[in-house]
Protein backbone atom coordinates (compact mmCIF):
# COMPACT_ATOMS: atom_id res chain seq x y z
CA UNK A 1 0.00 0.00 0.00
CA UNK A 2 0.89 3.89 -1.00
CA UNK A 3 1.11 5.47 2.44
CA UNK A 4 -0.20 9.38 1.74
CA UNK A 5 1.83 12.41 2.76
CA UNK A 6 0.30 14.38 5.27
CA UNK A 7 1.13 17.89 5.93
CA UNK A 8 -0.72 19.83 9.30
CA UNK A 9 -3.76 17.83 8.90
CA UNK A 10 -4.27 18.34 4.82
CA UNK A 11 -4.00 15.56 2.22
CA UNK A 12 -0.99 16.44 0.22
CA UNK A 13 -1.81 14.73 -3.10
CA UNK A 14 -4.64 17.02 -4.15
CA UNK A 15 -4.63 16.29 -7.52
CA UNK A 16 -6.61 13.60 -6.19
CA UNK A 17 -9.46 15.16 -4.60
CA UNK A 18 -12.58 16.77 -5.89
CA UNK A 19 -14.77 18.66 -3.26
CA UNK A 20 -18.06 20.16 -3.32
CA UNK A 21 -19.59 21.92 -0.25
CA UNK A 22 -22.79 22.02 0.43
CA UNK A 23 -25.02 23.26 3.41
CA UNK A 24 -27.95 22.03 4.77
CA UNK A 25 -29.91 25.38 4.49
CA UNK A 26 -30.24 28.14 2.49
CA UNK A 27 -31.09 30.44 4.81
CA UNK A 28 -27.93 31.09 7.27
CA UNK A 29 -27.24 34.76 7.33
CA UNK A 30 -23.54 33.93 7.61
CA UNK A 31 -23.63 31.75 5.07
CA UNK A 32 -25.08 34.70 2.25
CA UNK A 33 -22.57 37.33 3.60
CA UNK A 34 -19.63 34.80 3.27
CA UNK A 35 -20.08 32.71 -0.21
CA UNK A 36 -22.61 34.75 -2.13
CA UNK A 37 -21.39 38.32 -2.13
CA UNK A 38 -22.99 39.74 0.93
CA UNK A 39 -26.80 38.52 -0.47
CA UNK A 40 -25.92 39.10 -4.21
CA UNK A 41 -25.27 35.60 -5.35
CA UNK A 42 -27.56 32.26 -5.00
CA UNK A 43 -28.37 29.07 -4.09
CA UNK A 44 -29.20 25.66 -5.81
CA UNK A 45 -30.67 23.26 -3.91
CA UNK A 46 -29.79 19.58 -4.48
CA UNK A 47 -31.41 16.22 -3.43
CA UNK A 48 -28.17 14.43 -2.57
CA UNK A 49 -29.08 11.22 -2.86
CA UNK A 50 -30.07 12.22 -6.66
CA UNK A 51 -26.66 13.04 -7.32
CA UNK A 52 -24.97 10.49 -5.58
CA UNK A 53 -26.73 7.50 -7.09
CA UNK A 54 -26.42 8.72 -11.33
CA UNK A 55 -22.51 9.64 -10.23
CA UNK A 56 -21.96 6.29 -9.02
CA UNK A 57 -23.29 4.44 -11.65
CA UNK A 58 -21.70 6.80 -13.98
CA UNK A 59 -18.05 6.39 -11.94
CA UNK A 60 -17.75 3.48 -10.92
CA UNK A 61 -16.41 2.19 -14.50
CA UNK A 62 -13.85 5.36 -14.15
CA UNK A 63 -11.68 4.05 -10.62
CA UNK A 64 -12.96 6.87 -9.50
CA UNK A 65 -15.21 7.14 -6.28
CA UNK A 66 -18.22 9.84 -4.94
CA UNK A 67 -20.37 10.65 -1.95
CA UNK A 68 -21.29 12.82 0.16
CA UNK A 69 -20.34 13.11 3.74
CA UNK A 70 -21.19 15.63 6.73
CA UNK A 71 -18.29 17.44 7.72
CA UNK A 72 -16.77 16.86 11.64
CA UNK A 73 -15.64 19.96 13.08
CA UNK A 74 -13.19 19.81 15.60
CA UNK A 75 -10.69 22.07 18.07
CA UNK A 76 -7.64 20.24 16.71
CA UNK A 77 -6.62 19.01 13.22
CA UNK A 78 -7.43 15.35 13.64
CA UNK A 79 -4.08 13.14 13.42
CA UNK A 80 -4.36 9.73 12.08
CA UNK A 81 -1.30 8.11 12.41
CA UNK A 82 0.31 5.89 9.11
CA UNK A 83 -2.53 6.98 6.49
CA UNK A 84 -2.33 4.60 3.17
CA UNK A 85 -4.26 4.95 0.47
CA UNK A 86 -6.11 1.83 0.95
CA UNK A 87 -7.66 3.69 4.46
CA UNK A 88 -10.75 5.37 2.89
CA UNK A 89 -12.37 5.66 6.30
CA UNK A 90 -9.33 7.72 7.65
CA UNK A 91 -9.06 10.09 4.59
CA UNK A 92 -12.48 10.76 4.05
CA UNK A 93 -12.14 11.79 8.15
CA UNK A 94 -9.22 13.97 6.87
CA UNK A 95 -11.22 15.51 3.79
CA UNK A 96 -14.21 16.35 6.01
CA UNK A 97 -12.51 18.22 8.76
CA UNK A 98 -13.06 21.43 9.94
CA UNK A 99 -12.87 24.19 12.65
CA UNK A 100 -15.09 24.17 15.30
CA UNK A 101 -16.05 27.75 14.58
CA UNK A 102 -17.58 26.61 11.42
CA UNK A 103 -20.38 24.35 13.04
CA UNK A 104 -22.73 27.22 12.09
CA UNK A 105 -22.46 26.24 8.36
CA UNK A 106 -23.70 22.77 9.05
CA UNK A 107 -21.60 21.48 5.54
CA UNK A 108 -21.57 18.55 3.35
CA UNK A 109 -19.10 17.74 1.00
CA UNK A 110 -19.43 15.70 -1.98
CA UNK A 111 -16.32 14.14 -2.54
CA UNK A 112 -14.81 12.68 -5.27
CA UNK A 113 -11.52 10.73 -5.54
CA UNK A 114 -9.01 9.00 -7.94
CA UNK A 115 -7.89 5.71 -6.91
CA UNK A 116 -4.38 6.55 -7.96
CA UNK A 117 -2.97 3.35 -7.60
CA UNK A 118 -4.50 2.50 -10.37
CA UNK A 119 -5.59 5.46 -12.84
CA UNK A 120 -3.59 8.79 -11.35
CA UNK A 121 -4.60 11.75 -10.86
CA UNK A 122 -7.58 13.58 -11.77
CA UNK A 123 -7.30 16.32 -14.93
CA UNK A 124 -9.09 19.15 -13.61
CA UNK A 125 -11.94 18.34 -16.37
CA UNK A 126 -12.79 14.87 -14.57
CA UNK A 127 -13.56 16.70 -11.09
CA UNK A 128 -16.53 18.39 -12.74
CA UNK A 129 -19.60 16.38 -10.77
CA UNK A 130 -22.57 15.60 -13.61
CA UNK A 131 -25.70 14.81 -12.45
CA UNK A 132 -29.07 14.34 -13.53
CA UNK A 133 -32.12 17.41 -13.90
CA UNK A 134 -33.70 15.76 -11.01
CA UNK A 135 -30.89 16.48 -8.40
CA UNK A 136 -31.98 20.00 -8.49
CA UNK A 137 -34.70 21.23 -6.19
CA UNK A 138 -34.73 24.50 -5.49
CA UNK A 139 -33.23 27.72 -6.53
CA UNK A 140 -33.18 30.40 -3.74
CA UNK A 141 -31.58 34.20 -5.14
CA UNK A 142 -30.31 36.77 -3.16
CA UNK A 143 -32.30 39.91 -1.68
CA UNK A 144 -29.21 41.73 -3.22
CA UNK A 145 -28.80 39.66 -6.34
CA UNK A 146 -28.81 42.49 -9.54
CA UNK A 147 -31.57 42.44 -11.72
CA UNK A 148 -29.49 41.28 -14.47
CA UNK A 149 -28.04 38.18 -12.53
CA UNK A 150 -31.55 37.02 -11.87
CA UNK A 151 -32.86 37.21 -15.66
CA UNK A 152 -30.31 35.46 -16.61
CA UNK A 153 -30.28 32.39 -13.99
CA UNK A 154 -34.74 32.45 -14.67
CA UNK A 155 -33.49 31.75 -18.21
CA UNK A 156 -31.60 28.90 -17.36
CA UNK A 157 -34.08 27.34 -14.91
CA UNK A 158 -36.63 27.87 -17.60
CA UNK A 159 -34.62 26.39 -20.36
CA UNK A 160 -33.06 23.73 -18.33
CA UNK A 161 -34.88 23.11 -15.07
CA UNK A 162 -38.87 24.27 -15.88
CA UNK A 163 -40.50 22.47 -12.90
CA UNK A 164 -37.91 23.69 -10.18
CA UNK A 165 -39.11 26.83 -7.80
CA UNK A 166 -37.18 29.72 -7.38
CA UNK A 167 -37.55 31.46 -3.81
CA UNK A 168 -35.99 34.48 -2.80
CA UNK A 169 -34.65 35.01 0.73
CA UNK A 170 -35.73 38.50 2.78
CA UNK A 171 -34.11 40.10 5.65
CA UNK A 172 -36.92 40.15 8.14
CA UNK A 173 -37.64 43.19 9.89
CA UNK A 174 -38.32 41.67 13.10
CA UNK A 175 -35.55 39.47 13.86
CA UNK A 176 -31.89 38.66 12.68
CA UNK A 177 -32.88 35.97 10.11
CA UNK A 178 -34.19 35.50 6.53
CA UNK A 179 -37.47 34.49 5.47
CA UNK A 180 -37.31 32.29 1.51
CA UNK A 181 -40.15 33.35 -0.27
CA UNK A 182 -41.62 32.03 -3.56
CA UNK A 183 -40.71 34.54 -6.17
Amino acid sequence: NREISLQRGNVIMEDNFGICSMAETDDNLLMWAHYAYDHKGFCVGFDTREIASFSQENYLNTLNFLDCYPVTYHNEFPYIDGLRWSDSKKIISKLTAKGEQWRYEREWRLVLWSDIIRRGKLRKEERLVAFKEEAVKSITLGYRIPAEHQDEILRIRDKNFPEVAVYVVKASELAFRLNRVIL
